[in-house]
């Protein structure tokens, strides 16, 4: 099986590449009017807008370390038939 590395404040993570649609160079991600932890905004990606999710919180990582800027991506995902973003650091061999 084939898996895309990504970390959030130096904890490491792996999605298998299946589910992955396009690893894309961070965007400016439009602020919504939630008030959740775990919902960033959204970000126009091809024809549509998608949410992008701060998975943080999901995953109980709360540190505050800030990540590397020249690694951070925004992860387009597919999930039950919808596309979704998440905002992490990858590597350059998985780019």
């Amino acid at each position: 099986m084939k898996v895309l590395t990504f970390s959030i404040d130096n904890t490491h993570y792996a999605l298998s590449i299946v589910s992955i649609l396009q690893v894309i160079r961070e965007r400016c991600v439009v602020d919504m009017p939630y008030d959740t932890t775990w919902f960033t905004g959204i970000i126009q990606y091809k024809d549509m807008m998608i949410p992008v999710l701060n998975l943080k919180q999901p995953l109980k990582d709360c540190s505050d370390e800030s990540s590397d800027e020249h690694l951070r991506r925004t992860i387009v995902l597919e999930v039950n038939g919808h596309a979704v973003g998440s905002i992490g650091d990858v590597s350059g061999k998985n780019l």
